[in-house]
């Protein structure tokens, strides 16, 4: 399962860095980049077990997976 293009996220999260490098974005600012992209990356992975969780559930509905 695909969610998204992440490099979009990586890509801003690499901008952030190299502002920060160069003193455009303060340290909290930066870490609240890193956190919103850690956020993000829990949820897809939250959102990939959840379908595989209902997915199994189909399947044992279906009878296609015996108990």
């Amino acid at each position: 399962i695909v969610f998204g293009d992440w490099s979009s996220d990586v890509c801003s999260s690499d901008l952030a860095k190299e502002s920060f490098s160069v003193g455009s974005i303060s340290s909290l600012e930066f870490r609240e980049v890193q956190n919103n992209l850690s956020k993000a990356y829990n949820m897809l992975i939250n959102a990939r077990y959840l379908t595989k969780v209902k997915e199994t559930e189909l399947l044992l509905l279906s009878g296609q997976i015996l108990k």
